[in-house]
């Protein structure tokens, strides 16, 4: 272990520097981090062995509530890129709910079809396991290879997480402003592309395909502050939850990149791999993946080396997020040993605004009056389609909300598409199509007008309007003053409306006047 004094680490990409960056990177947040030591090295498949001969996949008191869920439904006996002989299910579900990589087969080449031969030697020559003996080989992208017990581990999260608990009190994974500490001390942005790794000639690391695998731990050189393997060879898994910096903004020509990960589900990533290109390893990349996935992504053990219960430079979301199909997520069960983290909301405005009361508030509006203003203007943009001999074909309502637009749009469209980003409100909206009731402030009910024709509706959760989404000769947007960024939508209208056709924009708060339409559709 090497210990780390501590320090006030500012995270940011300034927005002048001159290379391409992700949304994620922008912004500036200053962390003050407390005396902690880490792992030298990334944790090596020797050292997992370990861990796995200990019984550690079958022993829940070392997993999350999550992560014991995830060793259940995918019967996990080792890490995923371990081959052994035992016929492990994949527990992937579906067509591969039977399959595993674990076969033992004589007709396959193990080089070639990635299975291993009856008669295949176990032991790869100059190494060697605590008895000498090993069950284990490991699956790269093209070969089965003897075990590399010296490259590190690729795990989730999950898997990650249980080996520090298993190591014993207090033992944890980096956090991210920790894991700029570990680099050592860096050149100021303001000497612009040189103070980047993957701009520099001699990068010393593991990247770019360089071997087209990972690589034994202690092959390059160790940072100034004394850690292999900052960068490159596999990423590092932290213990930081995705979200934005401060003044998170998203660009119009790629709206969805990052917010939608800003759910607590998904956790930093940091550094780069041995197959990552262009920004990927960037000092100032910040990726994500949930914990479950699998990546070529390791760990590094971390300890606080202050007494009593410091606070850790570690950000957790909590704000509760409503996914389609399953109602409300679970929190995730955050906790570290002896040590306080930062809770903090979610910076996706979409997240913050999909809560119970706008889905009760918008219930009421748009059908707990006669003439609600979501019907007065689908009926609106039906008239209008008609005075200018519009076929009445397709319509596209984007921003449905509880879809009361959408189906009055029914009565004069042959087929109606109701585009909405909030789960919750498009929750509501198909079950009205499926005739069920429901139930908003004091108790009033709900029920679909039966002159709807439901069938002529489609609904889709959309985080952003993709290709899919065809042209429509009468396309009606009423969400601006609620979304992330209005202009990433309203520059694609022009995309999804015929030659013909006609954009009917609605402006509830009164902000969209055709003074600030004409900034961003002007041109058109």
């Amino acid at each position: 272990m090497v210990q780390v004094s501590g320090g006030k680490v500012t995270l940011g990409k300034p927005k002048d520097f001159p290379s391409y960056g992700w949304d994620n990177e922008y912004g500036e947040v200053t962390a003050r981090v407390v005396p902690f030591e880490a792992s030298r090295y990334l944790v090596t498949n020797r050292e997992y062995l370990e861990f796995v001969l200990a019984g550690g996949y079958i022993q829940q008191e070392f997993w999350t509530t999550e992560g014991w869920n995830w060793v259940q439904y995918r019967q996990a006996k080792h890490p995923t890129f371990w081959v052994c002989h035992e016929g492990c299910k994949s527990g992937c579900g579906a067509d591969l709910a039977s399959y595993s990589h674990c076969n033992l087969s004589n007709s396959m080449n193990c080089d070639t079809e990635g299975q291993v031969k009856q008669d295949d030697s176990w032991i790869s020559e100059g190494t060697s396991t605590p008895d000498n003996k090993s069950q284990y080989r490991y699956r790269a992208i093209f070969d089965v290879l003897a075990m590399p017990w010296n490259w590190p581990v690729d795990v989730n999260y999950h898997e990650a997480k249980a080996f520090c608990r298993w190591k014993g009190p207090g033992f944890r994974l980096p956090a991210e402003a920790e894991h700029h500490l570990m680099r050592g001390p860096q050149m100021p942005s303001s000497q612009g592309p040189i103070c980047d790794i993957i701009f520099q000639k001699d990068t010393r690391a593991n990247l770019n395909l360089q071997y087209g695998s990972s690589t034994p731990v202690d092959m390059f050189p160790p940072t100034k502050a004394g850690f292999f393997d900052v960068f490159g060879n596999v990423w590092e898994w932290t213990e930081d939850h995705f979200n934005g910096l401060s003044n998170f903004q998203t660009h119009y020509l790629y709206d969805d990149f990052s917010s939608p990960c800003f759910d607590g589900k998904h956790n930093i990533i940091m550094g780069g791999s041995w197959i990552s290109t262009g920004d990927e390893a960037s000092r100032f990349a910040r990726f994500a993946f949930r914990r479950h996935f699998y990546q070529h992504l390791g760990f590094r053990l971390v300890k606080t080396l202050v007494e009593g219960t410091p606070v850790l430079p570690i950000c957790m979301v909590d704000t509760e997020v409503f996914v389609l199909g399953s109602g409300m997520s679970e929190k995730s069960q955050m906790a570290i040993e002896n040590a306080e983290i930062q809770s903090v909301p979610t910076v996706n405005v979409n997240y913050l605004y999909d809560s119970t009361m706008p889905l009760q508030g918008i219930l009421e509006l748009e059908f707990g009056f006669r003439d609600s203003l979501p019907a007065t203007y689908a009926n609106l943009a039906a008239s209008l389609a008609r005075s200018y001999n519009i076929p009445m074909t397709t319509a596209l309502h984007i921003g449905s909300a509880t879809g009361c637009a959408a189906f009055e749009l029914s009565k004069h469209f042959e087929q109606v598409l109701g585009v909405e980003c909030c789960a919750r409100l498009i929750n509501a909206a198909l079950k009205l199509q499926e005739g069920k009731t429901l139930t908003y402030k004091d108790g009033k009910e709900v029920t679909l007008d039966p002159t709807v024709n439901s069938q002529k509706v489609i609904f889709k959760q959309l985080t952003w309007l993709p290709n899919e989404v065809k042209q429509h000769n009468m396309v009606l947007v009423s969400f601006l003053h609620r979304i992330q960024n209005p202009k990433a939508w309203l520059a694609r209208l022009w995309e999804i409306t015929s030659p013909s056709g006609i954009v009917m924009i609605i402006s509830s708060d009164g902000s969209w006047t055709k003074e600030n339409l004409w900034e961003h559709l002007g041109h058109k």
